[in-house]
Formats: C-alpha cells, structure tokens, sequence
C-alpha cells in the first residue's frame, strides 16, 4: 500500500506519457499505455523460418558475398523484429535513438528477447552483439541505441551482450537520411572486428551470434555487419567458423 501510494505521487509530480498515442500513462501501465500494448502491429517472425524480413537480409548476404568473391558455406540467417514501423509505433525507436529513452530500449528489447526465447530458431543463440556507433556518434549522443535495446534482449535470452566485439572504422552519413539506393554504399566496409575477441569466443563455444539495430529497412547495415563477422572469424578458424550462425534482430521492421 504504502508502494502504491509513492508511485501516485510520483505520477502526480512527474507524469508519463505513451509514446505511441502521447496519452497520459496510468499508474499500473509501464512504457506503453495498454491499448497501445494490445494493438501493437506484433510481426510474430520469432515464429517464423522465412518471411520477407529474412529473405531480404538473406538476398543483401549473398551479394555481398559475390561482391567479395568468397565461396565459404553460409547457414541461413534468420531475421527476427518486435513490431512492425509504422503509425505512432515509429515514435518508440525515436524516442530510445534522439531522446535518451533507456527505459524504453531496454524494456522493449527485453519484449522481444522474451518472445524469442526457446523458439526452435532462436532458442540456442549464447552471445548478443549491437551495431556499433562510430565514436564520435557515440560520444555526442551520449550512448548507443542499439546497445541498450541489445542489453534488454541479452537479458530476456539469459545470454552476454558484448559491446566490444566490433566496431565503425569511419563515420557515416545517417542511413536515415539518405535515399535507399545510397545505403549499401553509405555502410560498405566500415566494420571492423577485434580478432582477439573473436578467437575468444570461439574457444568458449559461441555458435550463435545475435546482431542487434533498432530499425530494419532494407539491411543494408545488419548485412554488412553479418559479413564481416563471418569473414573475420573465416580467418581466424576456418573450420570453427563454418559451425557459427550468426541471425539478426531489430525492434522495428519497415514493411506491410
């Protein structure tokens, strides 16, 4: 009781708003307000092998991996995301990227780790991995969106999120900003893996790697991020590498 009556006043003093609808959030809703919880448009690709989000990171691999002429055996990686971006729903990614929202990044990223786990194409990932931010991204926004929302995921899945496994060589043009043509571009080769993490890693058994972002539109960045990684640990252990599958997930997925 004594709990219940500090949270009123606290709602009283400093009131929460949804940020899909912006209505005021009652006493016993969280991030969203409870209709907007209901009515999420939910994708339920955790329940799924092949859907267009996976297709489209799939096709974005192989022709990366034509671009760079390699011939090394690729399981398919499958792509998972919360909600799909659109209506008032845009405005959770906004609110975690521009405006600082941990609280959100964590709590709905935990949503989709917690939908994700024990499903037979999620249930064995042991390592969860953000984009990274270029470090002067990094340093002036203050924090890494994919990271937080990355934290919440690990947690729900009961596995590691290691910040440190990779990272932007050069800065780039926001992929938000740019045309859809420009984005293959815009992120080809700015990724970079410490080796010495990776050979770690492999020693300690990883053999599913989760990439993390916030928003899917056309893969671009994940894509990029997945080669790398396959390459890197292509030339560390040849043999090793060919046993690790490496999927992606994002909070929202643009499409339908």
């Amino acid at each position: 009781m004594i709990t219940g009556i500090f949270r009123d006043i606290a709602d009283l003093l400093f009131p929460r708003y949804c940020p899909v609808c912006g209505n005021k959030l009652l006493t016993d809703e969280h991030i969203l307000c409870e209709r907007c919880t209901t009515e999420m448009p939910l994708t339920y690709f955790w329940t799924m092998g092949r859907h267009d989000m996976s297709e489209s990171i799939n096709e974005k691999i192989e022709k990366l991996r034509a671009r760079d002429n390699v011939s090394y055996y690729e399981p398919f990686c499958n792509a998972c995301a919360l909600y799909f971006y659109k209506k008032g729903y845009r405005n959770i990614s906004r609110q975690v990227k521009y405006h600082g929202r941990y609280d959100i990044g964590f709590h709905m990223g935990r949503e989709l780790g917690l939908k994700m786990a024990d499903t037979k194409y999620s249930g064995d990932i042991d390592l969860v991995v953000p984009v990274p931010l270029h470090w002067s991204r990094k340093l002036s926004r203050g924090y890494n969106q994919a990271a937080i929302i990355a934290e919440g995921l690990a947690g729900a899945l009961g596995v590691e999120c290691n910040c440190k496994l990779l990272k932007r060589s050069r800065r780039t043009k926001s992929q938000a900003r740019i045309g859809v043509n420009e984005r293959d571009g815009n992120v080809a080769g700015v990724f970079a893996m410490d080796c010495r993490q990776a050979e770690k890693l492999l020693l300690t058994g990883v053999r599913h790697i989760l990439l993390v972002d916030d928003v899917f539109t056309t893969g671009a960045t994940l894509s990029e991020v997945q080669h790398c990684i396959r390459q890197g640990l292509h030339s560390i252990d040849k043999k090793l590498a060919g046993s690790v599958k490496i999927s992606v997930a994002t909070l929202a997925c643009v499409g339908e």
